[in-house]
């Protein structure tokens, strides 16, 4: 996670991805957020790790920013955990869509105030720099071939209807 220290390893961007906003159909309809401002007092889901008190959200069409309070009624430690809370309505969810994005098209999960968006995300692979073999060439241009399959299922999912 994050920007990688200076060191013997290369980097190679596999694809990029967005962390969005979801929740449980039920959910949103209950709650119907408006804005983000609304976000306030909504129930979060939030990884159990170290993050807490905001959450930052831009919308990329106006560059319009808002940050958001948040009081998470449920911590996870993954994002497979997240996804079944957020899908039983506990709470609103922030996850990048390539771990939602079937949630979405059969309609677990639907996204909140499109098209606003947490971060823009860098999927990358790290590996040493020394001379590799065939076989990682292979597996690395596989995984950025998925990741561009992904990339077209989630563009797709990110078109509002």
């Amino acid at each position: 996670v994050g920007v990688p220290v200076d060191s013997s390893y290369v980097m190679r961007v596999l694809g990029h991805d967005v962390e969005v906003l979801v929740a449980s159909p039920e959910l949103a309809e209950a709650l119907h957020v408006q804005s983000p401002r609304d976000l306030n007092d909504v129930p979060w889901i939030m990884h159990a790790g170290p993050f807490g008190g905001s959450q930052h959200f831009v919308r990329p069409d106006t560059g319009e920013t808002c940050d958001v309070a948040w009081s998470p009624m449920v911590h996870a430690s993954n994002s497979t955990m997240m996804r079944l809370l957020a899908m039983r309505g506990l709470g609103f969810l922030v996850i990048p869509t390539y771990a939602i994005v079937e949630d979405l098209a059969a309609g677990r999960l639907v996204r909140i105030l499109a098209p606003w968006e947490r971060r823009r995300l860098v999927l990358q692979a790290i590996m040493p720099s020394r001379p590799h073999p065939r076989r990682r060439t292979v597996m690395l241009e596989a995984l950025v071939a998925e990741a561009r399959g992904i990339a077209q299922v989630v563009q797709a999912a990110l078109v509002p209807p």
